[in-house]
Parts: C-alpha cells; sequence; structure tokens
C-alpha cells in the first residue's frame, strides 16, 4: 500500500482558514486556567485545571468526579498522561492517580508531592517527577509490581527541580531539571550540568540525527555529547519566547516520519515551523500567548491551550 507524505498543516494557508471552534474560559468554559489537556481513546478530551478536572465532550466541559465518590489527592492539576492502555493519569498538587475503566487508583507513595510530568516509557514503565515543600525532588517508577522512588537521598537535588521528562526515539530516557540535564535510562543516571541554568523547559523534542532540542525562554538550544549550542531556526525571527513544542508525525510509503512543528509566541503572531520554513499567521489569535498543543487521538485534531484564554481545536 503507498501512502503519500501529507503534512497536517497546509503551509499556504493561513491558521485562520483552518475549521476551528473556540470556547473561552472568561465565557464560563471551565474554572480558572487550563493547566493540561489529553485526550482517552473513547474521545473525550479532559482538562486539568487550577480548581479541578473537566471532562470537555465536544459540546460541555463538566466538571468530573469519580463514580464511587473517591477524591483526586488535590483538585489542583498540573498534568495529565493517556497511556497506550487508554489509562489517564493525574497529576495534582498532592500526589498522582490513574482512571481507567470506571476505577479511581491512588498512589500513596506520590501523596504530598506536586507532581510537574509523566511519562510512559516504551517497556510500559510509567516515570513521575515531582516534589513535596521543603523536600527535595523524586521521580518515581510506577509499575504492575509496585512503586519506586528515586530521590530520598538527595541525589537529584543538585539538578534542582524536574520540569519534564522525555524518552528519544533511541530510548533513552531524559529528565529535564532546573540546573541541568539527566540521562536517567538506560544505565546509571549521569547529570549534565548547564551553565545558563533552565528555569521553566517549555518544550523538548529531537533534531533529526537525535540530539535533544531544548525550547527555552528567547531560543532553542541543542543539546549534544553533554553540551548545548544554539540552535539556528530558518529565516529571521523577532526575539521570542517558545510556549510549547510538538511532534507532528507524517507517513511516507508507509514508514513513519517526523515532522518538527513549533509553537512560538512572537509579539502579537503565532509562528510554526517544519524542518525547513517557519510560517506566520497574519490574521489570526492576535495577543494570545499559545501554552500547549496537544495532538488529539481522533480525526487528526490539534488541540490548542491559550491558558486563561482558548481553547482551539484545528484540523
Amino acid at each position: 500500500m503507498y501512502c503519500p507524505g501529507a503534512h497536517a498543516l497546509n503551509p499556504k494557508l493561513d491558521v485562520s482558514q483552518y475549521a476551528h471552534t473556540v470556547w473561552r474560559v472568561r465565557d464560563g468554559f471551565t474554572r480558572g486556567a487550563i493547566l493540561a489537556i489529553a485526550q482517552t481513546p473513547d474521545g473525550y478530551l479532559w482538562l486539568g485545571t487550577e480548581f479541578g478536572l473537566y471532562r470537555f465532550d465536544g459540546v460541555r466541559a463538566i466538571p468530573w468526579q469519580s463514580p464511587s465518590g473517591a477524591d483526586l489527592p488535590s483538585q489542583h492539576i498540573y498534568c495529565l498522561l493517556v497511556t497506550r492502555d487508554g489509562t489517564l493519569w493525574i497529576g495534582t498538587q498532592g500526589g498522582a492517580a490513574s482512571w481507567k475503566d470506571g476505577k479511581l487508583r491512588r498512589y500513596p507513595e506520590l501523596d504530598g508531592q506536586s507532581i510537574s510530568s509523566f511519562l510512559e516509557d516504551r517497556e510500559g514503565t510509567i516515570w513521575s517527577s515531582g516534589q513535596k515543600d521543603f523536600y527535595p525532588p523524586h521521580i518515581c517508577a510506577i509499575e504492575k509490581t509496585g512503586v519506586h522512588c528515586y530521590g530520598d537521598d538527595g541525589g537529584l537535588s543538585r539538578g534542582g527541580s524536574v520540569h519534564k521528562m522525555y524518552e528519544d526515539t533511541k530510548g533513552t530516557v531524559w529528565v529535564v531539571a532546573s540546573y541541568g540535564i539527566w540521562r536517567w535510562r538506560p544505565g546509571p543516571p549521569e547529570f549534565y550540568p548547564l551553565p545558563f541554568g533552565i528555569d521553566t523547559t517549555q518544550g523538548i523534542t529531537e533534531d533529526d540525527a537525535g540530539n535533544l532540542l531544548l525550547g527555552l525562554a528567547g531560543e532553542i538550544r541543542r543539546f549534544h555529547d553533554g553540551k548545548t549550542e544554539a540552535f539556528r531556526l530558518p529565516g529571521k525571527l523577532q526575539p521570542f519566547t517558545i510556549r510549547t513544542m510538538l511532534d507532528d508525525e507524517t507517513v511516507v510509503s508507509g514508514s513513519p516520519r517526523t515532522m518538527r512543528v513549533l509553537s512560538i509566541y512572537i509579539g502579537e503572531k503565532w509562528t510554526y515551523l517544519d524542518k525547513q520554513t517557519v510560517y506566520r499567521t497574519t490574521r489570526s489569535w492576535h495577543s494570545m500567548k499559545i501554552e500547549r498543543i496537544t495532538s488529539g487521538l481522533r480525526q487528526r485534531t490539534a488541540w490548542i491551550d491559550f491558558g486563561t484564554l482558548p481553547l482551539l481545536p484545528f484540523l
């Protein structure tokens, strides 16, 4: 079977020319800012906010409560992840929980931690990063056999707070922290300090050679052999702030190929790029800061979150 390559976004079209609908927080769509988005295989979109978890069916966003009456560790949701088996993982200010087949499960080993990120690796292990107040950061492996957490000895403190975890195409698990990067798996953890530090990493992905790309305030940096260098974007750009970075997969002749799509906030313009070219919107979304883009599971929908402003899907 032959499948020609196709961009998820047609660079000849302005974003305003795509079919899209906007739901606004200020119009009562949700209470508080949307901090996380994920979509489960049944099509529901889950929204993590400052004041609880919402389930969105395409028409209404309804505050979610477990049918069993069980409570989440906290109503302040920081991160969401849907794993390959369809489980929804919920990271909160007070711990972690998972939801599958009508059952909510909490993980006492993570109680009290502010969960900053989740990762499912290729072996099916769920990794969480989190930290309790006045305690060093922790990274926990959640497996069928139990939960094992690292960091009680303070060994992760040299890196500072953990922002994100990422598994590259070679199966290496990376942990991005405030003061550098951990190569977490395979083998023993190894820390690479970064001289400029990372206040908040807004995105992480790879280039064509498999080097990490880190989205920072004002630039993208390439990480290779323990060092970083500036990653030059095509064309001339004004000073910018990275808000999110998304890998958008396409298929060429049956083989997967990845097109890099980065969302960059530049003044009042939304900009994205593939491997060669930078594209700018010209008429849409002025003065909106895009906080994250989530690739939908159905109908190739990309969900764009503007934080306290609209939630917008486009095809």
